[in-house]
């Protein structure tokens, strides 16, 4: 008998994480992945610092903070150095325009504006070529290791940014989960910010496939949504995911890539419940 529940201790992760790879790997191998972090310093004090991501093709940014526009231009330029032969590009997001320009101003190309709501925007901005300037190479260091006492500080720079621009932290996290007596078969990982749901992921183990299972799974992370008041679910899908699926239930395309993974285009969704 399969019966669905809500895991608010995430019990079954990994098993989705893995069901959700192990179906990706049929489409694409790339296993390679990493994560850097950059450090600007001037007199012994950090001016500035940024994580990147790589998977799939691509580095993300992630948490930044700079004293200055040119503080940033000289960790995008450090960042494009590592990846430049590596990547397709560098991509980065953000709810707020003033650092999308900060962003172009590096050298990033604006690509899209999603509206959330009539109070928020999403801005998406790629770099696939960067004009490379020369600077001071001792003020940018790259580290395969965060240094603890500069993700402090980068820290406190990136809540007070969220703080005075009303950008909101993660709230709570939790699986929906499918299950055949104890065993996990499926699930959804989500994340809730204030008044949206995010879903990291969904998978649906291999043998219960084409059953409703991921279906009702979406069906009650929705139903979940609506009790708790939400405004909005968004998701990020790959071509030979599941876009058809999540598009049968009212989610609409507000972000298509190229190449990520190479020959495929993703896409992030989104689901407006109110």
């Amino acid at each position: 008998m399969i019966t669905y529940k809500r895991d608010n201790d995430k019990t079954y992760d990994l098993e989705i994480k893995y069901m959700l790879r192990s179906y990706n790997e049929k489409f694409s191998n790339i296993k390679d992945s990493d994560c850097v972090y950059l450090y600007a310093l001037e007199d012994d004090a950090l001016i500035g610092a940024m994580t990147v991501n790589y998977f799939w093709d691509w580095a993300s940014i992630g948490e930044v903070f700079y004293h200055n526009k040119e503080t940033l231009k000289q960790l995008v330029q450090k960042a494009w150095q590592y990846y430049k032969n590596k990547v397709v590009g560098i991509k980065y997001s953000s709810p707020n325009q003033n650092q999308l320009n900060d962003f172009v101003n590096a050298g990033f190309r604006h690509v899209n504006t999603a509206n959330y709501s009539d109070e928020f925007n999403f801005y998406y901005a790629d770099l696939y070529a960067l004009e490379e300037e020369k600077f001071d190479k001792n003020l940018i260091s790259i580290h395969s290791e965060p240094i603890e006492i500069y993700q402090k500080i980068l820290q406190k720079h990136v809540e007070l940014f969220r703080e005075t621009n009303n950008i909101y932290d993660m709230t709570e996290t939790f699986d929906m989960v499918a299950l055949d007596l104890d065993k996990c078969i499926g699930g959804i990982q989500c994340e809730v910010y204030k008044d949206s749901l995010y879903i990291s992921r969904l998978a649906v183990e291999q043998t219960y496939r084409k059953k409703g299972i991921g279906t009702k799974l979406m069906s009650h992370t929705i139903e979940f949504a609506i009790k708790s008041k939400l405004k909005t679910i968004d998701l990020g899908t790959i071509e030979f995911q599941a876009r058809d699926f999540y598009e049968k239930f009212g989610f609409k395309v507000i972000h298509t890539r190229q190449d990520n993974p190479k020959g495929y285009k993703s896409y992030t969704l989104i689901k407006k419940l109110k």
